[in-house]
């Protein structure tokens, strides 16, 4: 089997209480009868062998390759890509908003960062849809679109992703917690400077392509941000290796 995260366990209140409870049902009575279980990074292997450690000899690692995360619909010539949402130079946050995502540092480090008057025409776009437990979120960011230039988009096809994945500056990624951290991958494989949070897995990152803070510190997100608006749009290749970017999973699962 293949177990992702063990969110729902560790921290109930991110999630609705019967989710929690079927979540640990399922996971308590197949862990222990699995031949082998596998994970997408070594922090998330170490909480299922701590958790459950008469299978910890059970327990691998395969971490994909960013080969892997490659884009790959505009490249087959199914869509195109559309201008950028906004006017200005933009950071841009993907991500469903919910309580593990950690919005609400995204908002106070921007609150921060637009004080500087080199700021003064960039934005913050937050794409993703809508979760659970964010009703207050949702409206500080409804209240604040306008004086703080946020753009929020609940709902944009892949060619609208990629085209703020092509103009953004560089992408925020401020979760609490990650089991692998797909979006932060995505932004990296494109050479795109990635801002995320240092509970964020990095197996598999290579050094300098990213850039962390700790979570519950706005400030310094504010500082980054800061520093990626004045910097402008940069890209750095990074090497992407051959195969599937999967091989790494399967031999974890197979071998």
């Amino acid at each position: 089997m293949i177990v992702y995260d063990l969110f729902p366990i560790q921290f109930p209140d991110w999630v609705v209480p019967e989710f929690t409870r079927e979540f640990t049902e399922a996971l308590d009575a197949i862990v222990p009868i699995a031949d082998r279980i596998v994970t997408l990074s070594a922090q998330v292997a170490d909480l299922v062998a701590g958790r459950y450690p008469e299978v910890s000899s059970r327990v691998s690692v395969g971490v994909p390759t960013l080969k892997a995360h490659a884009p790959s619909i505009l490249a087959q010539g199914t869509e195109t890509e559309p201008p950028a949402p906004v006017l200005g130079p933009f950071l841009f946050a993907l991500s469903t908003v919910e309580p593990r995502k950690n919005h609400r540092v995204i908002l106070d480090a921007w609150r921060l960062a637009r004080r500087d008057p080199r700021l003064s025409e960039a934005w913050l776009v937050i794409a993703g849809r809508h979760g659970w437990k964010t009703d207050d979120i949702e409206a500080e960011i409804a209240r604040d679109a306008r004086p703080l230039q946020i753009l929020r988009l609940s709902s944009s096809t892949d060619a609208e992703v990629a085209a703020l994945y092509r103009d953004c500056i560089a992408t925020i990624h401020a979760s609490w917690a990650e089991g692998f951290g797909l979006p932060a991958r995505e932004s990296v494989v494109r050479g795109i400077p990635t801002i995320m949070s240092s509970t964020i897995p990095t197996d598999g990152l290579p050094v300098g392509t990213y850039r962390s803070f700790d979570p519950s510190d706005a400030d310094g997100l504010a500082s980054l941000m800061v520093e990626a608006i004045v910097g402008g749009r940069v890209r750095t290749p990074v090497e992407l290796g051959e195969g599937t970017g999967w091989e790494p999973v399967l031999s974890a699962l197979l071998d």
